[in-house]
């Protein structure tokens, strides 16, 4: 029922596709070829630690923490997205924890999730400036 990578996936859809409609008609013709896929580098950001409160309906999932030989868990989608998203590069690097977990079929409302996410900001509480960049304000 809810899954927050299909609501990214849906927004980034709509979005695409309204920015395709004004292009057609801007320049009155389909776009020729489509765009080479850029590769993306974490280290032209800064990240920052930043907690989510998280709530969810658990009935089709099988609990909230990543297990091995268990898939579908929300933790398993909220990674999907942030990677999707590009806020992290992968699981292992962004410094992530919970202060909670639930069975499966049980949903919840109010978890929280601290991790390190991409930033544009250069300062402020939680900013960690990238090496070799200077912060001069």
């Amino acid at each position: 029922m809810f899954s927050v990578t299909r609501l990214v996936r849906e927004r980034f859809c709509k979005t695409v596709t309204y920015l395709n409609m004004k292009r057609k008609l801007s320049t009155g013709d389909e776009p020729k070829s489509k765009k080479t896929k850029k590769n993306f580098e974490f280290s032209n950001f800064n990240i920052r630690h930043v907690a989510f409160k998280v709530a969810y309906l658990g009935q089709k999932y099988s609990g909230f923490a990543i297990q091995p030989h268990i898939k579908n868990t929300i933790e398993e989608e909220l990674f999907k997205a942030f990677m999707e998203c590009k806020l992290i590069s992968d699981r292992t690097s962004c410094n992530y924890s919970r202060c909670g977990r639930t069975d499966k079929g049980v949903s919840a409302v109010g978890q929280v999730i601290a991790l390190y996410v991409r930033s544009n900001l250069s300062e402020g509480i939680g900013v960690v400036p990238r090496a070799g960049s200077t912060n001069e304000g």
